[in-house]
């Protein structure tokens, strides 16, 4: 049985028109809530109501999507009005789970698989966050905001649940090919518009474009992220980038890597650099491509040529230095955040077992006693779930992680060559690329960064049961 939404999706697919009248309707919101923030609300309720009557909880999704990269930006990061919980990205999620819960007799039921991974995945989060209530102050002084309860529940408890919804929509609503073709379809513009966005910016307003920190603070400026968050989005995105065009093999795809690989290069962020190259050469290996790495490789060489020198040194950045060793290669993280962490840690059986709750960092004695200075994370996702949930959270999850990757491959040994595969390999890429950034950034609790992690994620598992469903005997008409 197909679902409403997708049935919906297979029937009238996402055209170019489409995009282009999307991308200017989200040109016209951002000026209308510069000029009139009750305009901008109005004109967010009537495509909410118009979002709610078209019975597509996939479309709602794309639209959202389409905001995440861009929702710390100034103008759509302001409450609309004077009442907390206004801000564009939180109106639009609360219209997409209207929409879902009003066709939600239309929904699968999820896998084993997606089931535990939510349930557990939010229960973390939920539980660390309320753990986390009696240092709001705390957390309010480390993030530079003036929070009370009300708006770090807001700010920090909904909000990301905000981030869950690709999921939880996903494999929900998503049952066949037509849906994937979608979702990926929504990606590859959202990420064609986030690396336009920011390649604009820094060719028109970074003067010295050699200065890396001048480079660092216009991402602040310019995208209200770190630049290792930006970059987090190109670690998802990219390997389905490559899905799509060995799907479609066009030079408008094309077009899509060669504008995300030079967004990711003037990032100067080594994580995005190098989970780049990891998920390529994962994809070409999942895809059976091996013999096309030479020539990629080629490809690669010639490119980093190409590229400023700049670039090149923020790359091999204590590689090659006289005297480095893997401390300088780690930014000074291993001795002077992780062994101090761990060694207090080890010292306390409760806090190992079952962490401190959400920013835990920020309650620990190495960071108030000054041994850790101007670190409100970690930076390693499988640390930060370790002080937050302790090994209570940090191995059931670890262990849901194995298993999906499993079941991945899996499915790619038992599936033939074709778009099925192309697509599991990308997302699979998309997960190993992220697994492997988290030793230097990002988090495995709901946050802005992951949010595509979890689209990719959901897109993943739902083609692990395309895999194992035997196909009809006839194809056509609505998607099944």
């Amino acid at each position: 049985m197909t679902s409403k939404s997708e049935n919906t999706l297979s029937a009238a697919p996402l055209s170019r028109g489409e995009v282009l009248i999307a991308l200017a309707g989200g040109v016209l919101l951002a000026l209308l809530i510069l000029h009139s923030a009750l305009l901008a609300i109005t004109v967010l309720v009537g495509l909410g109501v118009l979002l709610i009557f078209s019975g597509s909880p996939l479309r709602a999704l794309a639209l959202l999507i389409f905001l995440l990269p861009f929702s710390q930006i100034d103008i759509l990061a302001e409450n609309l009005v004077s009442l907390p919980g206004s801000k564009p990205v939180l109106l639009l999620g609360l219209f997409v789970a209207i929409i879902a819960i009003l066709n939600f007799r239309h929904a699968a039921t999820m896998t084993a698989l997606q089931r535990w991974f939510a349930i557990l995945l939010l229960s973390l989060f939920v539980a660390g966050v309320l753990r986390s209530l009696p240092h709001v102050g705390l957390i309010s002084a480390a993030k530079g905001e003036d929070l009370n309860t009300v708006r770090y529940l807001l700010s920090y408890l909904v909000r990301p649940l905000v981030y869950v919804l690709p999921f939880l929509i996903i494999s929900k609503f998503t049952r066949g090919l037509p849906g994937i073709r979608f979702l990926n379809t929504v990606l590859f513009y959202t990420m064609l518009a986030f690396s336009g966005y920011f390649l604009y910016y820094y060719v028109f307003h970074v003067a010295d474009k050699g200065d890396i920190m001048a480079a660092w603070r216009y991402v602040g400026e310019a995208l209200s992220m770190h630049k290792n968050a930006a970059g987090a989005f190109y670690v998802v995105a990219f390997p389905l980038l490559l899905g799509r065009y060995f799907s479609r093999r066009n030079l408008f795809s094309l077009a899509g890597i060669v504008l995300s690989l030079l967004a990711i290069a003037f990032l100067y962020s080594r994580t995005a650099y190098f989970t780049a190259l990891a998920a390529t050469l994962a994809f070409f290996v999942l895809t059976r491509r091996i013999r096309f790495l030479p020539v990629l490789g080629i490809l690669g060489a010639f490119f980093i040529l190409l590229l400023s020198p700049t670039v090149i040194e923020r790359a091999t950045q204590g590689i090659y230095e006289e005297g480095a060793d893997i401390d300088v290669v780690s930014a000074g993280r291993i001795y002077n955040l992780w062994t101090p962490l761990l060694q207090e840690y080890g010292q306390d059986p409760a806090a190992l077992a079952l962490g401190k709750g959400r920013y835990a960092i920020l309650t620990t004695q190495v960071s108030q006693n000054g041994v850790i200075q101007n670190y409100d994370h970690p930076h390693n996702m499988y640390l930060e779930l370790l002080l937050d949930a302790g090994l209570a959270g940090l191995l059931p999850l670890m262990l849901l992680y194995l298993a999906i990757l499993l079941k991945a491959l899996a499915a790619l040994r038992r599936s033939p060559p074709g778009e099925l595969r192309e697509y599991l390999a990308a997302t699979t890429a998309s997960l190993v690329s992220y697994l492997l950034a988290g030793l230097t950034q990002g988090s495995l609790l709901p946050d802005l960064e992951n949010s595509f992690l979890y689209a990719a994620l959901a897109m993943l598992l739902v083609l692990v049961r395309l895999s194992e469903t035997p196909p009809p005997a006839h194809s056509g008409g609505a998607d099944g």
